[in-house]
């Protein structure tokens, strides 16, 4: 439900799939001239959120299965 709506605000959802999220949403936004550096933006929570679910899904096998996590990556893989 969070990745359209994220999509919609213009978050770059391939940030999910880049090693570290948080930093490549200051490229992004250093680039394009939209922002500071400021983690605690609003421009940046989609960023933090995509960061923890990725730390989530790290160990994601069949004991420490999470569906939610799990729709994520395949709604942020489209």
């Amino acid at each position: 439900m969070l990745v359209p709506y994220l999509e919609e605000l213009g978050y770059h959802t391939e940030a999910f799939w880049e090693d570290f999220p948080m930093e490549y949403a200051m490229n992004m936004m250093e680039s394009d001239g939209s922002g500071q550096r400021d983690l605690s933006s609003r421009e940046t929570f989609g960023y933090y959120w995509m960061a923890r679910q990725k730390s989530g899904i790290e160990n994601l096998g069949i004991r420490t299965f999470n569906l939610s996590r799990f729709l994520t990556m395949r709604s942020l893989s489209r």
